[in-house]
């Protein structure tokens, strides 16, 4: 459902529509890369480089300001986003929620558990990750 919230019409401006429709019907988890090579992303940075990298990207069209922001104007001509656009996919959205049947719902409960799982193993991935940091940073001072 999260793509009826607009997210096809947000997707379409930047592949087109026949891709957007593959992107969503997919049910892929596509990765950075394969999102910035779509031009869906616009940037790629390290891990724990993030806003590092914003903020590089900022300082860069900063200097070209104005043609930055023309673009950006000149994009909403092309492809304008509505207000009846987005609230004919809310109301498309409301009815399809309300529309859901007891077996869409335990998928969605798969879902969600699957996605908890998920969480959890890279937060222990995470941990394991530190720990082993740290111990081999001890290791080698001690040494």
């Amino acid at each position: 459902l999260i793509p009826g919230m607009g997210g096809l019409l947000l997707l379409k401006r930047r592949v087109g529509l026949k891709r957007a429709e593959e992107i969503i019907t997919s049910a892929r988890v596509f990765s950075a890369k394969e999102m910035y090579d779509l031009g869906v992303v616009d940037i790629l940075a390290e891990d724990g480089f993030g806003v590092e990298a914003v903020r590089k990207l900022i300082q860069q069209r900063e200097r070209k300001a104005v043609a930055y922001r023309t673009l950006f104007q000149a994009k909403q001509i092309c492809e304008p986003i509505s207000k009846n656009q987005l609230l004919g996919i809310v109301d498309l959205w409301v009815s399809a929620a309300l529309s859901l049947e007891t077996r869409d719902l335990r998928m969605m409960a798969r879902l969600l558990r699957s996605q908890e799982r998920m969480v959890a193993a890279t937060a222990e991935e995470s941990d394991a990750d530190t720990f082993y940091e740290t111990e081999t940073r001890a290791a080698v001072g001690a040494n």
